[in-house]
């Protein structure tokens, strides 16, 4: 296997050698959770300490709880602090680009967790697509790259937010409508009047 990192280290491309093995299967995207494995100790081997995870068990909003991701063991010095998952989770395998393509690009998350230090991805723009997908556009890119989840996900964790902040009326409209704002849809709008936030996205 060969790995090529993208400029900025937003992705990184990992190349399918004839002797690397292929990876099946679909129930609990085991295939998936296989190549992950796989691609952790290759780069294990290489000076990185990831583990494979279950990114919602984690507590990431992304995909399902199937949905595998890479990880840092622990943030420690010397060692590479990343984050690596599929933005295409939703729509096929990362191991049927693998298997098919002899080449898959994974998403990478650099200095996720670095010890004294804070970092951030800012989101400059949350789409919803017309079959209910939530992409994000982070500050600096160009277009809507990175996959956060579905609608209903979204709303309902907007929803959970808004109950819990103990807002006012005023203040929660407010909130509300910078909701409308920040979050640009394509799905057909819902009446108003049905109490969710995806009437307006």
């Amino acid at each position: 296997m060969r790995a090529a990192f993208s400029e900025g280290c937003a992705c990184v491309t990992f190349y399918r050698d004839r002797t690397d093995p292929r990876f099946y299967g679909l129930r609990f995207a085991r295939g998936e959770h296989r190549l992950f494995r796989f691609i952790a100790r290759w780069l294990n081997a290489r000076g990185f300490d990831l583990i494979r995870k279950r990114a919602q068990l984690d507590g990431h909003m992304i995909g399902d709880q199937h949905q595998p991701y890479l990880r840092c063991r622990k943030p420690k010095a010397g060692v590479p602090h990343v984050y690596v998952w599929s933005g295409f989770y939703a729509l096929w395998g990362a191991n049927e680009d693998w298997n098919k393509d002899r080449q898959v690009t994974l998403l990478l998350e650099p200095d996720c967790f670095l010890k004294g230090q804070a970092t951030e991805t800012l989101i400059a723009e949350l789409v919803v697509t017309s079959d209910g997908h939530v992409l994000a556009r982070h500050d600096g890119d160009c277009g809507c790259n990175h996959y956060v989840g579905t609608a209903a996900d979204l709303e309902r964790n907007w929803l959970a937010l808004l109950d819990a902040a103990g807002l006012t009326d005023e203040e929660r409209a407010e909130a509300e409508r910078l909701y409308r704002q920040a979050v640009a849809g394509h799905r057909p709008a819902r009446a108003k009047g049905n109490g969710k936030i995806g009437q307006v996205v």
